[in-house]
């Protein structure tokens, strides 16, 4: 269980939980005391996320108030301190977080990903992936990965084995490609800013 604050964090959650690369996500973990302009400060990071290539603390807020001054100083502070003490530090951006219709796809194989699959249907799905090279997601939808194959196609995105392009639309002819063994593939890209 997560808390969340506002609608916009709760969309980085939905993100970060459909997003392979991410192996942990934590709600404010920590307090940050910062000298600003010769003001002490604590900030509080909405987010730490943990993936394989390290730890960042994201804070989320809409695009007006991360172009207020205080928070551009504040993010450029973080921003340089932080690497010393082993985070990245980002301003992920509201309106990016809610991008349409990038979150409803993510929100639709968030609801249908959620199915154990049996050792012996990931052995049928990689030999039919294998003879299936442009399977596509009406494919999916159409039934060729089985009668459960919907929900197993969207547990495998979730996983990082699958890889489709989620910025889109999920139309029937979208490619559904499987992705390199051993690969974690970061599915979308969030606004940001450092």
């Amino acid at each position: 269980m997560l808390h969340w604050e506002s609608t916009h964090e709760l969309n980085a959650f939905r993100l970060l939980d459909a997003n392979p690369a991410v192996l942990s996500i934590s709600e404010q973990p920590l307090t940050i005391r910062y000298v600003l302009n010769g003001v002490e400060h604590d900030h509080y990071p909405d987010i730490q996320v943990v993936t394989g290539q390290g730890k960042e603390l994201w804070e989320v807020k809409t695009s007006e108030d991360a172009s207020r001054p205080e928070v551009v100083q504040r993010t450029q502070l973080l921003t340089e301190a932080l690497p010393a003490f082993g985070f990245t530090y980002r301003v992920a951006v509201a309106e990016d977080l809610a991008m349409q219709p990038r979150l409803t796809n993510l929100l639709f194989v968030l609801r249908h990903g959620r199915v154990d699959i049996p050792i012996v249907e990931r052995e049928r799905i990689r030999i039919l992936l294998a003879r299936l090279p442009n399977l596509t997601w009406g494919g999916v939808r159409r039934g060729a990965l089985g009668t459960k194959g919907l929900n197993y196609a969207c547990r495998l995105i979730l996983e990082g084995a699958l890889t489709v392009d989620m910025s889109g639309g999920l139309p029937d002819d979208l490619p559904v490609r499987a992705a390199p063994p051993g690969t974690r593939t970061l599915l979308m890209k969030v606004g940001m800013r450092t």
